[in-house]
């Protein structure tokens, strides 16, 4: 009985991630910068080869971001939400060039100039997953940099 159970999983889920961690990290970037300053952001995460993908969630002003200050609740708007891609081993890298890129900005409240989260990813499709492995285990661009 254990055994046909198996099987069937296995069949159902073949395209799937399951011998152990790929070595990839999911992360979650906030900022408030302007368009340009994001773009420009993305821009060298992709020509270091630091991110494989990335999804961009602009929000409007109804989104806010909720915290404490000096024992009184403050709100601020955020602008832009980054969901992405990239190696385990360029996690550090990642952050910082996301770092050096915000260097000197300044958000309300006691923000950090941008947050970023990374966790590791346990399982996902196999193809997308070795896709995002091999991304960023590419060269930076050298002279050629990716077009937007």
């Amino acid at each position: 009985m254990m055994t046909e159970r198996l099987a069937q999983f296995e069949n159902n889920f073949s395209n799937t991630w399951s011998t152990g961690l790929p070595g990839i990290h999911l992360f979650w970037l906030t900022t408030d910068m302007s368009i340009e300053k994001n773009d420009d952001l993305v821009k060298s995460l992709f020509n270091k080869r630091l991110i494989a993908d990335i999804e961009e969630y602009k929000m409007d002003s109804t989104l806010k971001v909720m915290f404490t200050q000096d024992g009184k609740m403050e709100s601020h708007t955020e602008e832009t939400k980054f969901i992405g891609i990239c190696a385990e081993d360029k996690v550090d890298e990642l952050s910082d060039a996301i770092s050096e890129h915000f260097k000197g900005h300044l958000r309300l409240g006691k923000f950090p100039s941008f947050d970023l989260t990374t966790f590791p990813i346990a399982t996902g499709d196999v193809k997308y997953l070795e896709w995002a492995i091999e991304e960023t285990a590419k060269e930076a661009k050298d002279k050629t940099e990716l077009a937007f």
